[in-house]
């Protein structure tokens, strides 16, 4: 790729006059260079001596990743966090199989495989959260956001998240939004749901109750 003849001879002659090359020409940059062999590098191996001695190093160090700011609800996680459009084409599915005329047990695995799939999303803006300092919750402006969303997102209350009050408070506003939101998504051609649903949520939830709580 480099040192071919006619890589070096042509393609890149080519690139440093601006001229267009039929095979193209491909660099590596920040290469570390070794020599070896001293000034007779011949003596070491005949690839060695085709090379003059030198060998190169790829560079080895870790990628520069840009910092995502993360923006902790300040009243309420389901409105502050999550844009009901992410959803969109998984609200949409879901709603192809709830118009669907049948209701059989292979229509029912795609249903809750969606919701599922819904919830899962939903779950990796929480661990996003989760990933900030402990305690984030302790500050002022956060004092509107609910106690049990408070100790479902702030590492702080990760001791007492075992406890089962503020999981079934975290249900019920699961379920709501995700209701609201399928509204939200199909507007007038939504099929009616409401708190009938939420029994088949909170099921679905309690499925997947270890990566959400």
């Amino acid at each position: 790729m480099k040192f071919s003849d006619e890589t070096k001879k042509e393609a890149s002659e080519s690139k440093k006059k601006n001229i267009y090359h039929e095979k193209g020409f491909s660099d590596i940059y920040d290469l570390c260079v070794i020599g070896f062999g001293g000034t007779k590098p011949q003596n070491i191996s005949v690839l060695n001596s085709k090379n003059g001695g030198k060998a190169y190093l790829m560079l080895s160090m870790p990628p520069e990743l840009i910092s995502r700011n993360i923006f902790p609800p300040h009243s309420n996680f389901f409105s502050n966090n999550i844009r009901p459009n992410a959803f969109k084409d998984d609200f949409l599915k879901l709603h192809s199989l709830l118009s669907d005329d049948l209701n059989n047990m292979h229509i029912r695995k795609k249903r809750d495989r969606i919701t599922k799939n819904i919830i899962y999303q939903v779950t990796d803006k929480m661990w996003m959260i989760r990933s900030l300092d402990a305690g984030w919750s302790d500050a002022e402006r956060y004092f509107k956001l609910p106690q049990h969303q408070k100790i479902w997102l702030d590492q702080k209350y990760s001791a007492i998240r075992n406890e089962t009050e503020w999981f079934d408070q975290i249900k019920t506003d699961f379920g709501r939004w995700f209701i609201n939101t399928y509204k939200f998504i199909l507007g007038k051609n939504a099929i009616i749901l409401g708190d009938q649903q939420l029994p088949y949520l909170n099921e679905i939830l309690d499925e997947c109750k270890e990566a959400i709580q």
